[in-house]
């Protein structure tokens, strides 16, 4: 994981405003945005926190990912 400052986003295929607008997770030739990059990061992660990615990216919880993370997104500011 990188902050868009030190990454090139040309190279990944993304612009200022995508990476401004959700979380994103790039490799090997795939773009997730949003829930489903968080689910893939929380997959990375293994142990407890890998089982919960698994868990969140399956039908009918991957459907609620998206209303859940722009409802999240939009009020971040109230999470500390």
């Amino acid at each position: 994981m990188a902050p868009s400052a030190d990454l090139d986003l040309d190279l990944l295929g993304l612009t200022p405003d995508e990476v401004s607008a959700a979380v994103w997770w790039v490799a090997d030739g795939r773009r997730l945005s949003g829930h489903r990059a968080v689910a893939r990061a929380l997959r990375e992660l293994g142990g407890g926190w890998g089982l919960v990615g698994r868990v969140i990216a399956v039908p009918p919880l991957v459907w609620l990912g998206g209303p859940v993370y722009r409802w999240v997104a939009a009020n971040r500011s109230r999470f500390g």
